[in-house]
């Protein structure tokens, strides 16, 4: 009787989830979106996905760095330059690329032919105006980049771009590689947050309770890659049991972040499989550095050092992550182990604590640490682990678990608490998509500021050559991460994908995109 009340609870959620996506209503312009991408479409022709992240509804790519917002993105835009699987550059919507005499002017010529899916012409004067627009101060994406680049239009498809510095950037071309591509006119009129009006595989053509619709875009350029499924929809669905019960009705082909133990039911039903794969994520603890007893280094690296890593790999993650003894994580292209960072020694946290002031805790007030549920597997086990560890040195903690829409805005405060556990997938490829965004000042998240770590992220994001740059890496930014400790790696992660065994052409990469237009269902 509990199997039969537990299925029908299951089969009712399924019914609420996926009716509220559906119907033949209106999209947000007002037009009458097409059957198929408003959920009506056949099993054969609408390919389903479930994202474990909630979507910003502020469609700009320059003003997030939210997970989910960036897979619908690398399916809904295109980039400058393309990376395939094995790293290697290939040419994307700009058909080359060359550095000028001065050694960081770079000069793209656009592909002629490509068009936005509101049928405008894509011209050198849109890749200008993007190149502008990401790197402008206001932009999420400029700790990447580095600075604000600059413009010039040649012709009618040929652009020069280049940092205000006048100085090398080493990571530019995986930026190009990773951006969107964004419309002039959309930056002008001041439409970006309303609209996806990319040049991809995929249109959007509708946002409704927290499901993106998709549709083929019949005019896309490269005819190889073209989308093989006529309609896709991109659905937030907070509930790992949700999403894992949507996967063996059929309700959805394919799921994110399976939780380590739904493992056992997959490989229980010949219907649907998994897949895991070492992404370019880490998961952090940070400290918000700005927040009373945070501003002190010494207690952030008593918190450090009192953490368990190894038991929250080994036993509760189950081995589905990698030991973090790194600032990057081990897939990374500029991996090199930090000497020096906190391992698991209580005694030396106790240490350290009463060096701060606050000897077996006294005179510490509570810490606020804010976990998340759904997102990431076992946030809840290994923060109440964290708050235990914590607790056996003196420090009182007042852990908080939020759904991830509610922590993802906690994420980005300053004041919301004390310190918070998050991960950071890297979209881009290079390291400077994460040690930019932490480190340079004010750090994303953590809001610390130090001038010295900029300094030294300044030069080597100037090293074009890469031995250079690790060391530079290695030998002068990781000894100062280590000091500072803003951020505690705790582990890289190890992600785990559902998919129904007819689904073909999954290729997930380390940065966690995937394709959306080379699957299909056989």
């Amino acid at each position: 009787m509990k199997r039969k009340l537990a299925l029908m609870l299951v089969l009712m959620m399924l019914v609420t989830l996926f009716g509220g996506c559906g119907g033949n209503e209106e999209s947000d312009d007002g037009t009458q979106a097409s059957q198929g991408a408003e959920g009506g479409g056949s099993d054969s022709d609408t390919l389903v996905i479930l994202s474990s992240g909630a979507f910003q509804g502020a469609w700009d790519p320059t003003g997030n760095t939210i997970l989910s917002n960036k897979h619908l993105e690398w399916n809904v835009f295109d980039r400058a330059i393309h990376k395939d699987a094995d790293g290697n550059y290939i040419p994307g919507v700009c058909e080359s690329w060359e550095y000028q005499e001065d050694g960081y002017t770079l000069r793209l010529k656009v592909r002629e032919g490509v068009k936005f899916h509101d049928g405008s012409d894509l011209t050198a004067e849109d890749v200008a105006a993007t190149v502008e627009w990401t790197t402008r101060p206001e932009s999420a994406r400029v700790s990447d980049w580095g600075c604000q680049f600059q413009a010039n239009v040649i012709d009618e498809y040929t652009v020069d771009i280049w940092p205000e510095t006048e100085t090398p950037v080493a990571n530019l071309i995986d930026m190009l590689a990773a951006d969107a591509i964004l419309s002039a006119d959309d930056i002008e009129n001041g439409t970006l947050d309303t609209t996806m009006n990319g040049c991809g595989p995929y249109k959007f053509v509708k946002y409704e309770n927290e499901c993106c619709y998709l549709e083929a875009f019949e005019d896309y350029w490269d005819t190889e890659n073209a989308a093989k499924m006529q309609y896709c929809e991109y659905r937030y669905v907070s509930e790992p049991a949700t999403r894992l019960a949507a996967l063996q009705t059929g309700e959805a082909h394919l799921i994110e972040r399976v939780d380590i133990e739904q493992v056992a039911q997959i490989e229980a039903d010949d219907s649907i499989d998994y897949t895991t794969v070492d992404v370019d994520e880490q998961k952090y603890m940070i400290f918000k550095c700005t927040q009373d007893v945070m501003q002190e280094e010494l207690v952030r690296q008593a918190i450090s050092y009192a953490i368990d890593r190894e038991t929250i790999v080994n036993d509760i993650m189950g081995g589905y992550a990698v030991l973090a003894d790194s600032y990057v994580s081990h897939v990374n292209n500029m991996y090199a182990p930090a000497e020096g960072m906190p391992t698991y020694d209580p005694e030396r946290a106790a240490e350290l604590l009463a060096e701060a002031g606050y000897p077996g805790g006294e005179g510490l007030p509570t810490i606020t640490y804010v976990t998340s549920t759904g997102f990431y597997p076992k946030t809840r086990e290994y923060a109440e682990y964290i708050v235990s560890n914590l607790n056996d040195i003196g420090i009182d903690v007042e852990l908080t678990v939020m759904e991830s829409a509610a922590w993802e805005t906690a994420l980005y405060e300053e004041d919301s608490c004390m310190m918070i556990d998050t991960g950071w997938m890297n979209v881009g490829g290079d390291a400077n998509f994460i040690l930019g965004s932490h480190y340079r000042s004010p750090g994303r998240c953590n809001f610390s500021s130090y001038p010295e770590i900029d300094a030294v992220l300044d030069k080597e994001s100037s090293l074009t050559d890469p031995a250079e740059r690790l060391e530079c890496i290695q030998n002068e930014l990781y000894p100062l991460l280590v000091e500072t400790n803003t951020n505690m790696p705790l582990f890289d992660s190890v992600l785990i994908y559902g998919y129904v065994n007819n689904l073909e052409g999954l290729e997930i990469l380390s940065t966690s995109n995937i394709n959306f237009a080379q699957l299909s269902l056989n």
